[in-house]
């Protein structure tokens, strides 16, 4: 076991280091949100998922969350960018995971990478 520290020393949680190295290529899914900017959708990811990556195509930021309605009020991923979760959030999980996520721009175009 390898051990990750999200939050300095006493924070430590036990990562698998075999959890560490992603096998394959990932799955890559194309997502269009809404036609009405500031419009929160979904996505959710199955109980297999080991990691993931998100980012808008084009010149759009991405609100995200993982709290129904409260895309407005999480993070804000800027243009260009690429969102990723702590590792260790996922691995330590049950069940699956639904991300909230809106942007300013109607249609934009999310690009999600998925490793299992």
């Amino acid at each position: 076991m390898g051990v990750y520290s999200p939050s300095g020393p006493g924070s430590n949680v036990n990562v698998s280091t075999d959890d560490l190295v992603f096998k394959g290529d990932p799955v890559v899914s194309r997502l269009t949100l809404p036609g009405v900017a500031n419009t929160e959708d979904s996505i959710v990811f199955a109980t297999t998922t080991k990691f993931f990556r998100i980012r808008a195509q084009g010149n759009a930021k991405l609100l995200i969350s993982y709290v129904a309605a409260g895309s407005a009020t999480g993070w804000t991923i800027s243009p260009g960018n690429i969102y990723s979760p702590p590792l260790a959030g996922l691995l330590e999980r049950a069940g699956t995971l639904t991300l909230y996520l809106q942007s300013n721009k109607a249609s934009t175009l999310v690009e999600v990478e998925t490793w299992s």
